[in-house]
């Protein structure tokens, strides 16, 4: 399988822009980033799309996205993925753009 080459600088969310939706933080990979690296490469399973992309590689908060993300669903995991603004973990996030 041959892997993308995702740039490593942070990302920040676009509401609204498909695909534009930085599903790991730690490596600023977007969905659009994932979903590529799903259909060029054929990546089927949340470790191949992490060789292509980097995410899931730092903390792994983002798992539960690559899987949705995999299954065909939005990557978003509601309130307990992370906040779009700052990155915490939404369910307890105070940050002022929430």
């Amino acid at each position: 399988m041959s892997c993308l080459k995702v740039q490593s600088t942070k990302k920040e969310n676009t509401p609204g822009v498909i695909g534009e939706f930085v599903v790991c933080h730690c490596h600023g990979v977007t969905e659009g980033d994932v979903r590529r690296a799903i259909s060029e490469t054929g990546a089927s399973s949340v470790e191949e799309v992490s060789m292509c992309t980097r995410a899931g590689t730092g903390c792994r908060a983002c798992q539960c996205k690559l899987n949705r993300i995999l299954n065909g669903l939005p990557a978003d995991c509601g309130r307990f993925g992370l906040c779009q603004h700052c990155g915490y973990a939404a369910v307890l996030c105070n940050c002022s753009a929430a």
